[in-house]
């Protein structure tokens, strides 16, 4: 799952940072993005 969770990351510019919390399968992730609308954008593509 570690794998696939920084492939996935590693193509989405949005994304500065991404840590291990606890547990099997939490993350915490760090979003920088240009604008609301970017923002609003990422939420509903890259994270469902």
């Amino acid at each position: 799952m570690l794998l696939a969770l920084e492939t996935a990351v590693g193509w989405q510019p949005e994304i500065v940072e991404c840590f291990s919390v606890s547990g099997d399968s939490d993350y915490g992730v760090r979003v920088v993005p240009s604008s609301i609308e970017a923002y609003e954008t990422f939420l509903k593509k890259v994270l469902p």
